[in-house]
Order: structure tokens, then sequence, then C-alpha cells
């Protein structure tokens, strides 16, 4: 999670400045957190399919581990 925007997707690199995630999305709303990292395909609101992205490091607060898989985009 970053300041804003909060992004899912699978960690597939990193440096000292950067993650790097494969089949991103920003997530717009995600519902309650606590359910969010159990399931984010059940209560995420809203997200935007972003692709293969970098996430600077100094700009996340968390990072969650999810289970595998994709969450539906509009």
């Amino acid at each position: 999670m970053t300041v804003s925007p909060i992004y899912h997707g699978k960690l597939v690199g990193m440096t000292t400045e950067h993650y790097f995630l494969e089949e991103a999305a920003w997530v717009v709303e995600t519902g309650r957190l606590s359910e969010f990292v159990v399931d984010p395909q059940k209560t995420c609101k809203e997200a935007e399919y972003v692709g293969n992205i970098p996430v600077e490091r100094g700009a996340v607060m968390a990072l969650y581990p999810t289970p595998a898989g994709k969450i539906t985009t509009r």
C-alpha cells in the first residue's frame, strides 16, 4: 500500500529504489483491509488494470501478502 494509490500485483523484483509488479491493478477501494488481505477478489470494490509497473519504494507504507491471483478490474 502506498500513500495513494494502492497497487495489487505479483511482486517480480526489486531494487533499492523500486518494487516491480506484474499484472498490477490500481485499487480504488479495498473494503475492510483485513478482509482484502485474505480475499482481495471478494472485497475489492473498484480497481483499474495498469499492467507491469515499478512502484517507488519510498512511497510504500506497507506490503501485505495476498493469495495468488488477479482482482477484477473495470
